[in-house]
């Protein structure tokens, strides 16, 4: 589609309900794009495809690792290799030293 645009909303805001500094944006888009109509005098809105469950899958699997690695450097978890198992798991320090199962399988261990 030639000279199609889409629309957007975003809204900043510096505090949060409890007047905190905590800057961070809101954002509206639209599902979809605005583009000329047949006549070309006005436009027309086409509505986007909805994601796959193959493109879900991906942008889940994308963020978890992109987390997994912010949270390491930060020295948040620690990842381990269980036992038998070729994938790499995380444990990150809590309370009273309980493990608590979380989700993938993986299990979360305090010292």
């Amino acid at each position: 589609m030639q000279a199609a645009s889409t629309a957007r909303l975003p809204s900043s805001q510096r505090a949060n309900s409890d007047l905190r500094c905590n800057p961070h944006v809101h954002a509206i888009f639209l599902d979809g794009l605005y583009a000329p109509d047949r006549d070309g005098k006005g436009f027309m809105f086409h509505l986007a495809p909805a994601p796959t469950q193959e493109d879900v899958e991906a942008i889940v699997e994308r963020a978890s690792k992109r987390i997994l690695r912010f949270l390491q450097r930060r020295g948040v978890i620690t990842l381990v290799t269980a036992p038998g198992d070729g994938r790499a798991r995380s444990a990150r320090g809590g309370q009273g030293g309980q493990s608590v199962p979380s989700p993938r399988g993986t299990t979360v261990r305090s010292p």
